[in-house]
């Protein structure tokens, strides 16, 4: 999509507005988040700050709805990141997700999208599902470790996710941030060697 390529080129590689604080509530926008799908809305209570951001997702008419969001960053498939955020959603009890992707083929989506809008259906690499079960209705802080893309992607993409049922999940999200860490791939290979006085076993870890 020419949109998506001129929105996020070149792409940051810090967030640059973790906190979802340039909010404007009369058109519902963010200056550095856009929609994806639905229509967002800044939170009234946010964790910090002025605003937080607040979304969620059930299945209608046996269609899955909801809201999304995603902005701009610079992920390479040579580094690993470490992915923090707080959250608190309605219902810890509901079979639900906050699925995180990150990818490159989304377009912003207007404001005027009807309240459900569908999940776009684009090429994503799965970043982690957070199930409700694991959040609370207070604040919660929720770290990701060690996320390595599978190829290089310029958009960071979230919405809950909750399939068959009429129930909307919500969850309200704030302060996310992203840090590259170093990639902690360790390999273990084994030498052995016999002779007549007996045996060893060298073991080497690399990575």
């Amino acid at each position: 999509d020419t949109s998506s390529i001129t929105l996020c080129n070149p792409p940051p590689t810090q967030l640059v507005d973790p906190s979802f604080e340039n909010f404007y509530p009369l058109t519902e926008t963010w200056d550095d988040w856009y929609i994806s799908h639905g229509t967002p809305s800044g939170g009234a209570t946010p964790r910090t700050g002025n605003t937080a951001v607040f979304l969620w997702s059930a299945t209608t008419n046996g269609i899955l709805e909801g809201e999304g969001l995603f902005t701009c960053f610079d992920f390479d498939s040579t580094k690993c990141y470490d992915i923090s955020f707080w959250a608190r959603v309605n219902d810890s009890t509901l079979n639900a997700s906050f699925d995180l992707f990150a990818t490159s083929d989304l377009s912003i989506q207007q404001s005027s999208n009807f309240a459900g809008g569908p999940i776009p259906a684009v090429f994503s690499d799965p970043i982690g599902p957070i199930p409700f079960n694991n959040l609370g209705t207070n604040w919660s802080f929720i770290v990701i470790t060690g996320y390595q893309p599978s190829n290089n992607f310029n958009q960071f993409w979230f919405y809950p996710n909750h399939p068959n049922s009429l129930i909307a999940a919500k969850i309200w999200v704030d302060d996310i941030n992203i840090v590259e860490v170093p990639c902690c791939d360790l390999e273990l290979s084994a030498t052995s060697s016999c002779d007549a006085t007996g045996g060893s076993i060298d073991l080497t870890v690399t990575g």
